[in-house]
C-alpha cells in the first residue's frame, strides 16, 4: 500500500509505548503511521475515540471487553478479536470478527469494519444501549445473593 494510503495507527495503553513496538514498525517501513500513546487520560481517550475510524482489539484474552462496549457507545465500528467475552458484549452484528493471530484477518476484519461503517456504527450504539452500570451492579448484587442462598442450604 502507498504510504499516503495507510492509515495511521494509535496504540493506546500500558506498555504501549515501551518495548519493542517501535523498532518492530520501524523494521516494517511503518514508523511514520503509527503513533505509540502509552497510558492516555479521559480527554486524550474521548479525543481518540472522536478521531477514530474503527477501533480495532485483537486480543487473545478478555475480561470483559469495555474497551470494544465504549467504542460502540460512541458509534465507532470495532474490528475485534472473535471470543466468547467479545461476541456477549458485541453480540452477533456489532463487531467485525478477527483471529488475533493471523495478521491476514486482522488487516480483512479492519477492511470490513470500514466498508460497514454505518451499519456497525448502528448496531453498536443499539447494543451498548443494553448495558449500563446500574445493571452491572445489580447482576453483581444477585449473584452475591445466590452465593449467600447456596452457602446457608450448606449450612
Amino acid at each position: 500500500m502507498a504510504p499516503e494510503q495507510r492509515p495511521l495507527l494509535a496504540l493506546a495503553g500500558h506498555g504501549t509505548d515501551t518495548g519493542d513496538l517501535r523498532g518492530r514498525a520501524a523494521e516494517r517501513g511503518v514508523a511514520d503511521d503509527v503513533r505509540l500513546l502509552g497510558a492516555v487520560g479521559a480527554e486524550q481517550l474521548e479525543g481518540l475515540y472522536a478521531a477514530a475510524d474503527v477501533v480495532v482489539t485483537a486480543t487473545r484474552f478478555e475480561g470483559f471487553g469495555l474497551p470494544v462496549l465504549e467504542a460502540m457507545a460512541r458509534g465507532v465500528p470495532v474490528a475485534c478479536s472473535d471470543l466468547p467475552v467479545l461476541r456477549e458484549v458485541a453480540g452477533d452484528e456489532a463487531a467485525a470478527w478477527l483471529d488475533p493471530g493471523d495478521p491476514a484477518s486482522v488487516a480483512a476484519a479492519v477492511r470490513r469494519a470500514l466498508a460497514s461503517r454505518d451499519e456497525l456504527r448502528a448496531a453498536g450504539l443499539a447494543r451498548a444501549a443494553g448495558f449500563s452500570w446500574a445493571a452491572a451492579a445489580r447482576a453483581t448484587a444477585q449473584v452475591y445473593e445466590r452465593a449467600v442462598e447456596e452457602r446457608q442450604l450448606r449450612g
